[in-house]
């Protein structure tokens, strides 16, 4: 019993060591994913936190990967690395759930894509997308076809795009995603448009789309789809149906209008109406935070004046386009260069890591076969006492054997010893009267 329990000590004191590292990182995964749906920043800031990463085990590994995945589309960030997510992928593949397995393969397929690994991205998608349709996960499975059609629609083949986005329709009628649906719908029609521009059905995919989000009374996708009618009619000609469904737009949503005014601009531009196109162009720039996409819209306003001969204003919208441009081109630099930095960092974080984990693991195994050695010396010297012992019982046995023996021995001669004295007694007394006879018959016989 001693021996068993120094097993269970030396084995429960490896367990500890192996799993002991990895508590920390998933008290941080379980308050993690607490904090996804009510505050997805405080999550992604606590998973970020996480360091050391390629010595963490692979079931904690994977976890990270799937929450840290999960978090960064939420925000809309940039994936993580392919080689992260292929690690934890190929776990999930071993030893996760099939819906595990549907959405580490989704995020793979956004690793792909983000590095512009398009046949990569597409066959794990499709590979996801089989996961998700066994799993009975209706809504990861429309979101998984419209990753496709996105990936068929940067390639210019709207036709396979539109396919994709009717099956994500079909699969988020089934989840009950209304909201999801108006956009793969809604999709269905612009694809329509690129593949034939004179072909009417875009705008019947429009106007239902139009329909369905008036039941769902969300002003972002109401917006989106007013937009795209509008952006239908001025494509066609029909400028007042145009303008109407533009302004609706602008009327749904207050915020992220920039390309409902780029195009009433345009299509007051095309009207003739230069005072109301300069108004809408001027306000698209005002709106417009990111650098790049301003410079190109202050670059429309001088080409614009320049169009109405408008020589000293084109001129100053010019000198500030020109000076965007720098500034862009400067940020851009510091940019790559950042990039450039970063990555070194990464790489060098990375390989100190796989040191440590080296380090970490000669550690442990050093750890084990000290165990291991001292198991086979407990082992080797019970072994010893138990035949030491076996000797020292047969010994006592032989000597209680032999001294029963002679006990047996002794009592065997004081029996015959007492026979003896018994069996001369009565000789003695059997002579003596014998001798006592005899002198009584002398004594008779004698005068």
């Amino acid at each position: 019993m001693r021996f068993i329990r120094y097993i269970f000590f030396c084995l429960a004191l490896i367990l500890w060591v192996a799993c002991g590292s990895d508590k920390g990182i998933k008290e941080i995964l379980s308050e993690a994913d607490s904090l996804v749906q009510s505050n997805p920043d405080s999550a992604f800031t606590l998973l970020e936190s996480v360091e050391e990463l390629d010595v963490l085990s692979d079931d904690v590994f994977a976890e990270w990967c799937l929450s840290n995945a999960n978090v960064r589309d939420l925000l809309r960030k940039d994936p993580l690395s392919i080689n992260y997510m292929s690690r934890a992928f190929n776990y999930f593949k071993e030893s996760g759930k099939i819906n595990e397995q549907a959405r580490m393969g989704m995020f793979l397929g956004h690793a792909y894509t983000a590095a512009q690994e398009r046949d990569k991205a597409m066959n794990i998608y499709l590979t996801a997308l089989d996961l998700a349709d066994r799993s009975q996960d209706y809504n990861l499975a429309g979101y998984i076809n419209t990753y496709l059609a996105d990936l068929y629609k940067s390639e210019e083949k709207y036709t396979q795009a539109k396919e994709k986005y009717k099956e994500a329709t079909i699969y988020f009628e089934k989840a009950k995603n209304l909201r999801s649906r108006i956009i793969a719908t809604n999709n269905m029609g612009f694809m329509n448009f690129l593949i034939d521009k004179t072909d009417n059905s875009a705008l019947n995919y429009y106007l239902l789309s139009d329909s369905l989000a008036l039941h769902l009374n969300d002003s972002v996708v109401l917006s989106m789809v007013s937009n795209r009618i509008g952006l239908l009619y001025s494509s066609n000609g029909d400028f007042n149906q145009a303008e109407k469904y533009l302004l609706k737009s602008i009327a749904y949503c207050n915020t992220g209008n920039t390309g409902n005014h780029i195009a009433l601009s345009v299509l007051y531009l095309q009207q003739g109406k230069i005072e109301k196109s300069r108004d809408f162009l001027n306000k698209a720039s005002l709106a417009e935070t990111d650098p790049q996409a301003k410079t190109g819209l202050i670059y429309q306003q001088y080409l614009l004046e320049k169009g109405t001969e408008n020589w000293e204003k084109a001129l100053e919208y010019y000198e500030v386009s020109q000076a965007y441009v720098d500034s862009v081109r400067s940020i851009q630099a510091k940019t790559n260069l950042l990039e450039v930095e970063k990555k070194y960092t990464t790489v060098k974080i990375k390989n100190e890591n796989n040191l440590l984990r080296l380090k970490s693991q000669r550690y442990f195994l050093s750890l084990v076969l000290i165990v291991a050695i001292c198991l086979l010396l407990i082992v080797v010297f019970q072994l010893i006492m138990r035949r030491k012992d076996r000797k020292i019982r047969y010994k006592n046995r032989f000597f209680i054997r032999k001294i029963c023996r002679l006990l047996n021995n002794n009592l065997n001669c004081d029996k015959w010893r007492q026979n003896s004295v018994k069996r001369n007694m009565s000789c003695l007394i059997e002579e003596s009267r014998c001798r006592s006879i005899i002198s009584y018959l002398k004594s008779r016989i004698s005068p």
